[in-house]
């Protein structure tokens, strides 16, 4: 009888892997080469003084988007200090070359200003209170994939979070220095 369980067990635990497998699969035939739409009045803005300063999107060869709902705008999801790291690193790179948008669909837009502004973080953000950006795209509903690298045409070329997946972050480096195009 526990030969059983651990037979069954074994079998659980391997379709679940095959699931999450199959899943990436699905998003890299779904999402690769998909272009990625942007609100006709998106405002970004920075927060780190008392002051808010406001900005305009500009198009560059290579764009790192990421999109966080309000599930995800909690002080430790956003993880606010691994992504002035990753700018750093991007800095690197001619002006006009690469470029990060951030788009935040908070619960409450006071909570996310004051975390912003806690974390002295400088980079200006979009905050959708609207919902608006998601609504034009449907990103799927796993954080882990609602971070993209768009080309100038604003299409997908590789996906996946650089701040919580080294290979990611590395492979975005990657095509953004080469100019390679690669998926997933």
């Amino acid at each position: 009888m526990r030969t059983l369980l651990y037979i069954c067990l074994a079998v659980i635990f391997c379709s679940c892997a095959e699931t999450a497998h199959h899943r990436l699969s699905t998003l890299q035939r779904e999402w690769t080469g998909k272009t990625v739409y942007f609100p006709a009045d998106t405002l970004f803005e920075s927060f780190r003084t008392d002051s808010i300063r406001s900005y305009t999107l500009k198009r560059t060869t290579y764009t790192v988007v990421t999109y966080l709902d309000s599930v995800a705008c909690t002080e430790s999801d956003l993880k606010l200090p691994a992504w002035n790291r990753f700018l750093s690193e991007l800095r690197q790179f001619p002006q006009g070359h690469v470029t990060c948008l951030f788009f935040f669909h908070p619960e409450k837009r006071s909570t996310l200003v004051e975390q912003l502004r806690s974390r002295q973080f400088d980079y200006p953000v979009c905050i959708d209170e609207d919902d608006c950006f998601n609504q034009l795209n449907h990103f799927p509903v796993e954080e882990p994939f609602r971070t993209f690298l768009l080309n100038a045409d604003r299409e997908v070329v590789a996906f996946g979070n650089p701040i919580t997946d080294q290979a990611v972050r590395e492979r975005y480096l990657k095509i953004i220095g080469q100019g390679d195009v690669a998926v997933g």
